[in-house]
């Protein structure tokens, strides 16, 4: 029955859960999940730390999905609408791409519809600090460059943490700014040591 198979289904993914959390892997076939941590321990004798480190589930496709991708026909249909989004932030400091930032330094942004436009005051680039959830706004006159597809700013002052990384702007291809801003979260958090 449905329920039956809703029940089965939520047990096979909470089995799933525990084995990722005790640091295994799982393949079902389809796909497999690795638990991974992101950031810098500076000896064999650092232990993890929240605040340092990020503990995260990587997926990728399993023999299964790559044999169905074979059979999908795909057709293009014209090109599909993007919004605001980030795709790529990159230390210019130490040239690390989606991992660690370093204070007071460059930082390039890169993505679609990233130019800060607008007269609203919550248009900028704000840093999210993870453990305390505070926004750290950058100061105006810290923006190098201002492009639709590419931000270069200088990044605050940070603490060590994890960061999640936001963008509010009221920029939209036309003349004219968008009446109220839009925002986007990077779906990457980045690392200060």
């Amino acid at each position: 029955t449905p329920d039956a198979m809703k029940i089965n289904v939520e047990f096979f993914f909470k089995e799933m859960t525990y084995l990722l959390k005790d640091g295994f892997s799982v393949n079902t076939g389809y796909f497999h999940v690795t638990p991974h941590i992101k950031g810098v321990f500076r000896s064999i004798l650092e232990k993890f730390n929240f605040a340092k480190h990020v503990l995260c589930f990587l997926f990728t496709q399993g023999e299964i999905m790559r044999k169905g991708a074979d059979e999908v026909e795909v057709e293009i249909t014209g090109v599909g609408e993007v919004g605001l989004l980030i795709v790529e932030v990159k230390d210019v400091k130490t040239g690390s791409v989606n991992d660690r930032i370093t204070p007071n330094r460059n930082l390039r942004i890169k993505g679609d519809k990233l130019k800060l436009m607008g007269d609203k005051p919550d248009v900028g680039v704000y840093f999210i600090n993870e453990a305390t959830e505070e926004e750290i706004k950058v100061e105006a006159d810290e923006i190098v460059d201002n492009k639709p597809s590419e931000l270069v700013i200088v990044t605050p002052e940070l603490a060590p943490g994890v960061y999640s990384l936001k963008v509010v702007t009221q920029f939209t291809a036309g003349a004219t700014p968008l009446k109220e801003p839009r925002e986007t979260i990077f779906d990457k958090t980045l690392n200060v040591s």
